[in-house]
């Protein structure tokens, strides 16, 4: 698997995931593009990645074929990775918080570590996926509180060492690709490691989309990818909006 994979180094680019759609049909099933900076990157709902030069994981990689199912299942298959392949490296107490945070719990409260956005498109008669994910390693306490993020952490502010950047690369690489084929054979699978070592479930939720604000209890997971939540009206499916979970200190953005 990872001989196989082919790997683009950038310096600088807009974004992992835009450079893979401009360029995904010249380039192989498996491909990853990482960068030192992303200069537009960009996370769920349009809103803006920020990151300093060399001091984060930048990456997307790219999936052919996959069926809409697959590319449903994509973000969960990759929290699921993501968290793998940190722990492979000894960095632990990591959780996924609906839908697309990896969080780590340090001290009685969560702190955002990485990100991730899946795109799918489909171009003449092939479908591809686009996984991209930004992983926090040397940024300090003090560089977030900088930039208003005090629910974010990095490998090094929580865990006080850093990682091998090309060697989590290494290990990303090798996990998503794993993982994908499980995915491919039994997509339940999938569901249920991640519904394992999410921390939206069971707890109370605020939901807010548009102008409707609401609580609920977070109950499970469906194939579709929804939010299956229980009301005081009986249970709903969240598709969309924004979730945040409630914690020892307040709501995680």
């Amino acid at each position: 698997m990872e001989e196989q994979t082919k790997v683009i180094c950038l310096d600088e680019v807009d974004s992992t995931n835009q450079y893979l759609k401009e360029h995904a049909e010249n380039l192989p099933d498996g491909c990853v593009v990482t960068a030192l900076h992303q200069t537009a990157g960009k996370g769920r709902l349009g809103k803006q990645w920020h990151d300093r030069e060399g001091k984060s994981l930048l990456a997307s990689w790219l999936y052919k074929n996959l069926t809409v199912e697959q590319m449903t299942l994509l973000p969960f298959l990759s929290g699921i990775s993501v968290r793998q392949a940190l722990e492979e490296m000894g960095f632990t107490s990591i959780f996924l918080k609906w839908p697309n945070d990896v969080v780590a719990f340090k001290d009685g409260e969560f702190c955002k570590i990485a990100g991730i956005l899946c795109e799918s498109r489909i171009m003449a008669e092939q479908t591809f996926g686009i996984c991209g994910i930004g992983i926090n390693l040397m940024q300090t306490k003090e560089e977030f509180e900088q930039q208003g993020l005090l629910y974010a952490g990095s490998l090094k502010s929580i865990w006080g060492r850093e990682a091998s950047k090309d060697q989590l690369l290494k290990n990303l690489s090798i996990c998503l690709g794993d993982n994908l084929e499980r995915l491919k054979q039994n997509p339940q699978e999938i569901l249920t490691r991640y519904s394992a070592c999410c921390i939206t479930l069971g707890r109370e939720v605020k939901i807010e989309s548009g102008n409707e604000s609401f609580l609920a209890k977070a109950v499970s997971v469906s194939s579709q990818g929804e939010l299956i939540c229980q009301t005081e009206n009986g249970q709903q499916k969240v598709r969309a909006g924004e979730v945040s979970v409630r914690g020892l200190l307040g709501y995680i953005k």
